[in-house]
C-alpha cells in the first residue's frame, strides 16, 4: 500500500520508507538544519484518542532514553487532526529488506539478536514495553543495530 508523499511545513519529504495500516514512515530533511530525519504519522484524517497517544507516548519515552540501539526522537509536530514523530535517521536499512537482498548468516543474526536484547533490557529497566518488534522495525547500518 504505497502512499503519497505529505506536506509538513518545515520539512522536505524524500521517500516513503513505509506504510502500515495505522502508521506511515517517511525519510525527510529539516529545511533550516538539512538534518536527515525519519518522519512517522497516523494515517487516519482522524485518528482515534489511542493513537494519538501512543505518539505522543512514543515521542515522550524516546527523548528521555539515551541507548545505542534505541532511535532519538527530535520533535513531535502537529500534523493535521494529529502528530508528526520526527526522529533520527540512522540511513539504514529493515533487517527484512535486508534478508530479502542476501542471506542472513549466523553471524549477522546474533550481532542482531545481542543488540535487540541489550535494547530491550535497557528498556524493561525503564519499564517500557515496545509492542512492535519484527524484522520491519528494526534497522541495520554499518554500526550498532537500532529499535525503531
Amino acid at each position: 500500500m504505497e502512499k503519497s508523499h505529505i506536506q509538513l511545513p518545515g520539512y522536505k519529504i524524500l521517500e516513503v520508507i513505509h506504510v502500515s495500516s495505522r502508521t506511515s514512515v517517511y525519510r525527510g530533511e529539516q529545511e533550516t538544519t538539512k538534518r536527515s530525519v525519519i518522519i512517522k504519522t497516523a494515517n487516519a484524517q482522524y485518528p482515534p484518542l489511542n493513537e494519538l497517544i501512543a505518539l505522543k507516548n512514543q515521542f515522550a519515552i524516546t527523548q528521555k532514553i539515551d541507548h545505542p540501539h534505541i532511535i532519538k526522537s527530535y520533535a513531535l509536530e502537529p500534523y493535521g487532526n494529529s502528530y508528526a514523530l520526527i526522529g533520527e535517521d540512522i540511513g539504514g536499512i529493515s533487517v527484512y529488506d535486508y534478508a530479502q537482498s542476501q542471506p542472513l548468516g549466523i553471524n549477522m543474526f546474533l550481532k542482531i539478536a545481542i543488540a535487540v536484547v541489550k535494547a530491550l533490557e535497557y528498556l524493561y529497566n525503564y519499564k517500557v514495553i515496545h509492542k512492535d518488534i519484527k524484522p520491519k522495525t528494526l534497522l541495520l547500518i554499518q554500526k550498532p543495530i537500532k529499535l525503531s
